[in-house]
């Protein structure tokens, strides 16, 4: 015989905890921000293989060094109509000679209005005459596509942060290293190339090699993290069909909808929660999201097939407060078990990650155990305790509906809502 808790009466209480999270997660998003990689933010990578120790310190500073000598950039941004590829805008601003100044360009739209951006890398700040240069040669060059200047905006490297994320091959003892500039700009190839000259001789008795170098524009970076967007909203609305399909003998949409805000709870605690304590939200972290989606969800299902099975074995003799309270007891102890496993088999990764000094790691494994607990709570604690309360206020209207209709005709009282 299991024992009953009373869940459902002491939600008040519990909830208090990850709502004090997320409103100080509210504070620090707002005046210290989310510290976004370049996935989101835009910005450049370089990754580099060493041999024996390094000095993380040192390799950032003289990342920094070599970034700062690059100047600044200006950014030139130009509407023009039909079809304008970038590749082909490339080619005419080769041909507009500037001392000291290279350019990049890139396609973009705004409000859905088509633009090219201009980028001017160089220590010289672009005058207005350079820019009615640029200007021309682009008109002439493309005289078809009535380009016609819009704004421009100068933004200096040295607002830029540059980090180091090290790792390690576990099998071949490979050791790497990977340096982030995040910023509001993207460095180019010929910058990029700079950095790994100066650090590749920096380093040289660590028998430092570049091994790649990217980069992502700002406004990919944005683009990047729509997407993500899409993908996890998606998940969601399949989360609703789904459990409103397979728990429609017991409130389909009311079980569905509460288990979407028990999973938007997860997503905004794990957020938040890195907000706080300053870990990188990059691409790993939609990963986590939509693991630990899928990971309360099936415990949410598991408290909601308990909630059915419970139903047809005591049908009306059981208030659905006492059905939830008795189901939710039920798969407590399977539900702490299972995720007490995973929760020390993820911290196991994050301690042997923190003594390797394995970032990229960490920035999955750290949210990852976060979301195992939140995703647990709000299965028990969040979930089942509104789809309850939902379930009373329908029926309590259902009942005040059918103390008028009773008077009628009491063959017209209506079922209780779940």
């Amino acid at each position: 015989m299991h024992k009953t808790y009373d869940v459902i009466g002491k939600f008040k209480f519990l909830i208090w905890v990850p709502l004090t999270v997320i409103v100080v997660g509210i504070f620090f998003n707002i005046f210290v921000g989310a510290d976004l990689s370049i996935d989101f933010k835009g910005g450049s990578t370089l990754s580099y293989s060493y041999e024996g120790k390094l000095n993380e310190k040192e390799l950032i500073k003289e990342t920094e060094k070599a970034i700062k000598d690059a100047g600044s950039q200006t950014n030139l941004v130009y509407s023009y109509t039909g079809t304008l590829e970038s590749k082909n805008v490339q080619t005419t601003l080769d041909n507009v000679k500037i001392d000291g100044v290279s350019f990049t360009a890139e396609n973009g739209t705004k409000k859905g209005n088509s633009y090219i951006y201009v980028y001017a890398i160089g220590n010289k700040v672009l005058t207005k005459a350079d820019v009615d240069k640029v200007t021309a040669a682009l008109q002439s060059g493309h005289a078809d596509n009535k380009i016609a200047y819009s704004s421009k905006t100068e933004k200096p490297y040295s607002k830029t942060k540059v980090e180091a994320i090290s790792s390690q091959d576990f099998s071949t003892g490979a050791k790497s290293i990977k340096t982030n500039v995040v910023g509001n700009i993207s460095l180019t190839t010929a910058q990029l190339d700079k950095i790994k000259n100066v650090v590749e001789t920096k380093f040289a008795s660590n028998k430092i090699a570049s091994t790649s170098a990217t980069t992502v524009s700002p406004s990919f970076g944005v683009l990047f993290f729509i997407k993500s967007l899409y993908a996890v909203i998606l998940a969601s609305i399949f989360v609703i069909i789904y459990v409103g399909i397979r728990f429609k003998n017991v409130g389909g949409v009311k079980a569905a909808v509460s288990a979407l805000i028990a999973l938007i709870h997860d997503i905004s605690f794990i957020y938040f929660f890195n907000v706080i304590f300053g870990i990188t939200i990059d691409i790993n972290f939609i990963a986590v999201f939509l693991t630990v989606l899928g990971y309360s969800l099936n415990d949410t299902i598991v408290i909601y097939d308990r909630i059915r099975e419970n139903k047809e074995l005591y049908g009306n003799k059981k208030s659905i407060r006492e059905l939830a309270n008795l189901s939710i007891s039920q798969s407590m102890k399977r539900t702490a078990v299972t995720s007490l496993t995973t929760f020390v088999a993820i911290m196991t990764v994050v301690v042997v990650a923190s003594v390797k000094g394995l970032d990229s790691i960490l920035t999955f494994a750290i949210p990852m155990s976060i979301g195992t607990i939140c995703g647990t709570f709000s299965s028990l604690f969040v979930a089942g305790p509104i789809y309850v309360f939902w379930c009373e206020r329908k029926e309590k209207k259902g009942n005040k509906e059918n103390h008028y209709t009773n008077k009628i005709n009491p063959k017209n009282a209506k079922k209780k809502a779940y």
